[in-house]
Formats: C-alpha cells, sequence, structure tokens
C-alpha cells in the first residue's frame, strides 16, 4: 500500500515548471535538493519522476549543466543524506554562496524546502522571488506556500492507505482475489537487491498550493486550520479562501 512515488515526483516537477511561470522566473539556473538516495530508494523514485518533467531524463543525480528546451539550466543536483534538513541547509548554503544566480530551485519535500528557504530568507531574498517545493503537506510546507515562499506541496491522503490496506486484509482473509482496481499496480525491489515484483495498491497524490489547500488538507484536517492562521495570519488564510 503506498502512493506511486514517481507520481509524486511528476506532481513536483510540473508544479515548479508552473512557478517558474507564475512567478516570471528569467533564465531558471535550477538549483536540486534531492532527498536521502542514500538510504531510500523512494527518494530515487521522487527525483526520477521530478527530471523527467523538467528535464527530459529519469537519472539521478543529474550533472551540472544540463539544459531543457525551456531555456533553464542546471547549477547543481545535490542529494541531502538520509533526508536530513539540517545538512540540506548546509548544501545549499554553500551553493548559494558560490553562486547568487541560483533563482530557481526543486527540493523533494517540506523539510528540505525549509531548509533552502531559511537560508534564501538570512540572504535577503522576498518571497515570491526564487520558487521553491516539496511533499508531505506539512504544516510548514503549507505555511512557507501561503506566504509566497512554496511553490506548492503534495498531500498524499494516510487515510486512503489505511481504507485500502482494510480492503485489502478483508479479502485476503475471506480467501478471495483482490480486484485490478484494487491492486493496480507493482512494486520491483531496488536496482541491486534480492527480490521480486510483486502487486500493489497505488493511490493517487495530489499538488497541493493556495488554490486548492482549503479543499483537500484543510478539508481533511490533515493540517490544522487554526493553527496554520495563526502562523501565517488571517490575511493571508483569507485570501487562500480559508476562513
Amino acid at each position: 500500500m503506498s502512493f506511486d512515488n514517481e507520481k509524486v515526483g511528476e506532481l513536483i516537477g510540473q508544479g515548479f515548471l508552473d512557478c517558474v511561470t507564475k512567478w516570471g522566473v528569467s533564465s531558471p539556473k535550477v538549483f536540486q535538493l534531492d532527498g536521502g538516495e542514500d538510504t531510500d530508494p523512494n527518494a530515487v523514485s521522487f527525483a526520477q519522476g521530478y527530471n523527467k518533467i523538467i528535464w527530459a531524463k529519469t537519472d539521478s543525480p543529474l550533472p551540472t549543466g544540463t539544459t531543457n528546451d525551456k531555456g533553464m539550466t542546471l547549477v547543481g543536483d545535490k542529494v541531502a543524506p538520509g533526508w536530513v534538513n539540517a545538512q540540506g541547509q548546509t548544501i545549499f548554503q554553500q551553493a548559494y554562496t558560490a553562486n547568487k544566480s541560483i533563482n530557481a530551485t526543486v527540493e523533494a519535500n517540506d523539510g528540505l524546502g525549509n531548509a533552502v528557504i531559511t537560508v534564501l530568507k538570512n540572504s535577503g531574498v522576498p518571497a515570491k522571488k526564487v520558487p521553491t517545493t516539496g511533499q508531505d503537506a506539512t504544516l510548514q510546507g503549507m505555511q512557507n506556500v501561503l506566504l509566497n515562499y512554496q511553490c506548492g506541496s503534495v498531500y498524499k491522503a494516510v487515510y486512503l492507505e489505511a481504507q485500502d490496506a482494510v480492503a485489502l486484509a478483508t479479502i485476503l482473509r475471506a480467501g478471495q482475489t483482490p480486484p485490478a482496481s484494487l491492486l493496480n499496480g507493482t512494486t520491483s525491489p531496488p536496482s541491486g537487491t534480492s527480490g521480486n515484483q510483486q502487486p500493489a495498491s497505488l493511490l493517487k497524490p495530489i499538488w497541493v498550493d493556495s488554490s486548492n489547500m482549503k479543499d483537500t488538507v484543510i478539508k481533511d484536517n490533515f493540517v490544522d486550520k487554526g493553527t496554520l492562521c495563526t502562523a501565517v495570519g488571517a490575511a493571508a488564510c483569507t485570501a487562500a479562501g480559508i476562513s
């Protein structure tokens, strides 16, 4: 039971491209901060997803100097070991100090997105200037979205995973064959490891930004509305239709 991890990455990639256009970023010099590919095979799938959408490639990390047909240039693609945000912040701080031309970024989750935002804020970069991305639709991520420091985040409704798990367990306990509508995909072990392909229930993630936050994470009580609006201010919530 899982969300489609490559689809998660694709949503990050498309959300990034849309945000670059919306925020009017010219001649994007892109820095990517990948998740812990050293410990988590899911992180590789995320990167494959956004690299496919942004760069039409599925390698990760990608070499500096990679370009696309949208006039973008990749100036760095680094992995934050073990998904450690503090290490991600150090990696981006070093990159940004060395190359202030960076004006667009891609991050594998909200924590790494916030690490980059922290560096940008400390450098005096205003809101809605340098795109950042994320996933997990955390409270912190939603705050950054409403304050125009983050483009959006991928929402994975955990209650849907629970529903699928209960349904699958019930069917298997009854000795029945799960329908194709439930087992709609497959999973494979990481490259270089033992194991074989297994059927899977892969759920559809959602890209959340200020336009649909109230109808997704707020509606589902995934993020507490009161806590969010206290943190960002009533005006920011009202602008997103959250009241």
